[in-house]
Parts: structure tokens; sequence; C-alpha cells
């Protein structure tokens, strides 16, 4: 059995018996119950996220002012992201070679930053 259907089964005993001061209360650590309940539910997908960076980052290589995955590094034109992004958010964020008048430029959609290679 779960901890929530014990806490049903024990609410409804409480309920025959007519107390209505111990029904409250175990109303109230029901809700508390499914409060904690919750929070553990995030904490388990928080801890996820984190573990995923984690290991994203262990992976990453800085080259200049972006970073690629390791043992990507020769294909630059799929695999580059956003070393501000990476950084600040935790977010993959590939960027854009752009040919201008004034050299290859690589830009990020994201956080607008713009770096000249």
């Amino acid at each position: 059995m779960s901890i929530i259907s014990d806490v049903k089964e024990v609410t409804e005993l409480i309920k025959k018996i007519g107390n209505q001061e111990l029904y409250e209360k175990i109303v109230n650590l029901s809700d508390d119950i499914f409060t904690l309940r919750e929070e553990n539910l995030a904490l388990k997908e928080k801890l996820k996220e984190l573990e995923s960076a984690f290991e994203t980052d262990n992976k990453l290589v800085r080259h200049g002012n972006y970073y690629c995955v390791e043992g990507h590094e020769d294909a630059l034109n799929d695999s580059i992201y956003c070393m501000a992004c990476w950084d600040h958010d935790r977010k993959l964020v590939n960027l854009i070679r752009e040919s201008g008048y004034d050299g290859v430029t690589i830009s990020c959609n994201i956080c607008n930053s713009r770096k000249a290679q």
C-alpha cells in the first residue's frame, strides 16, 4: 500500500468513529503529505536537469568564443554553441555563421551576442 492509500483508509476509519478533531488532523496531514510528494517530484526533476547539465558540461570544449562537443571539433559548421547561453542559462544554442564584408561572424539568435571569429 502507498502512504496516500493508508491515509485515506485511516481517514475513513476515523470518520466512522466520529472523532471530528482527529478527522481534521488527518485531513491536514493528508494535505501535508500531498505537498511533500509534489515537492519531492519537483526536486527529482531538478536533480535530473542538473545531472544532465553536468554531463553536458564535461563534454563541451571551448574554442575561442564558442563551445563545441568534444570529438566534434572538425564539424564546426554544425556543432558550435553559444558560450554566453551555456554559461548563463545552461542552454545549448547553436550559433549561426554569417559572411559579410568584414569577414565571418558568428551570432546567437537567443542572446544576440555577436563574436568576430
